[in-house]
């Protein structure tokens, strides 16, 4: 099988996305799959046996344009029998070929105003005749299936649930990966953009330090995205008061330490498509105060305090009951691990790969 693939993610190979496709790729590889990698720019660490195109568009607004523009020219050179977007955009000029469609979630319609206009406007542009053209659409999440059918009922009949799965390698020793520290913390991986709603959760640990009596530090970890400059000012004056610790972007075995060491995971989105972070959590052993909407309870289940992510005192008392009461958090964790244990890029993969094959000697 020749299977052509959007692999834009791979530029950002620390976000979500870039993540699902660096485990599928591997998988992919593995079963002897003809990848041909198509990129608006270069990228690092493609599978070996893989075959490259990329351009020089590093911007996001004109490598959108370039993959409309360029990669059904491609997939001609290339003999394609089936390309796959992994997020949420085919070139809708593709020839005669398959073609199979990840959607990761519906911000665009269900938080509009957590992503900027410009991208808000490629969803509206882009993902609808996407899912329409598309032979499968992938979801990763029943949350993210349910959504899709609500928007677009005609899909139903063609779109198959993919779930993603933990990435990082449980630790032969974790207390050894963090040696200095020795205050307990609860931890927060994401991007930093107004969709995570770390603005919220900041002020209910706050409050939780103060009146709940939690002695917990914060460990937030990830990057900045869209509008983080307010949010990193107010992250500055937290980090000033000596119980919030701003660790950025980290590698693997850093961010593999920061799961294996944490208490509890704070993760009141707003909304997400699955959550990694979460199942990751839970891969750990480690339990989470996370949001009752979209993916999040569907993915916690019975390991997690769920909360409404737009109430800050309801927040902040989970934190409070999490930090303070250890045999709920070693149940909770227990159970967090138990649940993590059904998902892996192994079986994903091998769902995924069934898609294809099922589009390609159909279509």
């Amino acid at each position: 099988m020749r299977l052509g693939i959007d692999a834009r993610p791979l530029q950002h190979p620390y976000t979500g996305i870039g993540q699902y496709l660096r485990a599928l790729l591997k998988e992919l590889d593995r079963k002897g799959v003809d990848l041909y990698l198509y990129a608006s720019a270069p990228f690092v660490d493609p599978p070996a046996s893989a075959r490259i195109r990329t351009g020089k568009h590093f911007q996001s607004k004109t490598a959108s344009l370039f993959a409309q523009a360029t990669y059904p020219g491609w997939a001609r050179k290339d003999k394609l029998d089936c390309f796959w977007s992994p997020r949420h955009h085919l070139p809708l000029a593709l020839p005669g070929i398959a073609s199979v469609v990840t959607i990761h979630d519906l911000v665009w319609r269900t938080v509009p105003l957590t992503m900027t206009a410009y991208a808000r406007t490629l969803e509206r542009l882009l993902m609808p005749p996407s899912i329409k053209m598309a032979t499968a659409v992938l979801a990763v999440s029943t949350s993210t299936a349910r959504d899709l059918v609500d928007f677009d009922p005609k899909c139903a009949a063609k779109v198959t649930v993919t779930p993603l799965a933990p990435r990082l390698a449980q630790p032969k020793d974790k207390t050894a990966l963090l040696a200095n520290q020795t205050t307990p913390y609860a931890l927060f991986v994401g991007t930093l953009e107004p969709r995570k709603n770390i603005e919220r959760l900041l002020d209910a640990f706050r409050q939780a330090r103060i009146h709940g009596n939690v002695t917990h530090q914060l460990h937030l970890v990830g990057s900045g995205g869209w509008k983080h400059q307010r949010l990193m000012s107010i992250i500055r004056q937290y980090i000033g008061e000596g119980w919030l610790t701003h660790l950025g972007e980290l590698a693997d075995e850093a961010l593999t330490a920061q799961y294996a060491n944490a208490d509890f995971l704070v993760y009141p989105s707003l909304y997400e498509g699955f959550g990694l972070p979460l199942l990751e959590a839970m891969h750990y052993g480690v339990p989470a105060v996370t949001s009752k909407v979209s993916s999040m309870p569907d993915i916690a289940q019975d390991s997690a305090i769920l909360v409404d992510p737009e109430n800050t005192q309801a927040i902040s008392h989970a934190i409070e009951s999490m930090a303070n009461n250890t045999s709920m958090r070693l149940k909770l964790g227990e159970r967090a691990k138990s649940l993590a244990k059904q998902y892996s890029w192994h079986q994903t993969a091998e769902k995924t790969y069934q898609v294809f094959e099922q589009v390609t000697t159909s279509y």
